[in-house]
């Protein structure tokens, strides 16, 4: 089964857009960073019932969240994450239809897998 688990934000201004979300919603921010900043990234995560938004904001230069936004031509979309209960068949799925892992991360009972997922006229 595959859930979604997390919807990212790419912003320019982390706090406006993060009290904004807030404030409409009446949410609050459970955690900042986890390790983010690895990215050359700052970021607010907010629970939804049992997913999460999050909001990134790049605070380094050339990282994946600001080519984005400059792409984009502001704040927008950036990643949707999912939960899956059998990944390595996921995984072999995947393989035989050619998608990219970008980068992968082991964390105690969570794996990590960005893929690199395109439609046939991205750019």
């Amino acid at each position: 089964m595959i859930r979604l688990r997390q919807v990212a934000l790419v912003a320019h201004d982390l706090e406006p857009v993060a009290t904004a979300l807030c404030e409409t919603f009446q949410l609050s921010i459970c955690v900042r960073d986890l390790d983010v900043s690895e990215f050359g990234l700052t970021n607010a995560l907010m629970v939804v019932g049992d997913q999460f938004i999050e909001i990134i904001t790049p605070v380094t230069e050339g990282t994946a969240g600001g080519r984005m936004l400059e792409r984009r031509g502001g704040d927008s979309g950036y990643m949707v994450l999912h939960e899956v209960d059998d990944l390595d068949d996921r995984l072999a799925d995947l393989a035989d239809r050619n998608v990219r892992i970008i980068w992968a991360a082991d964390h105690h009972d969570i794996r990590g897998l960005p893929l690199r997922i395109r439609s046939p006229s991205a750019k």
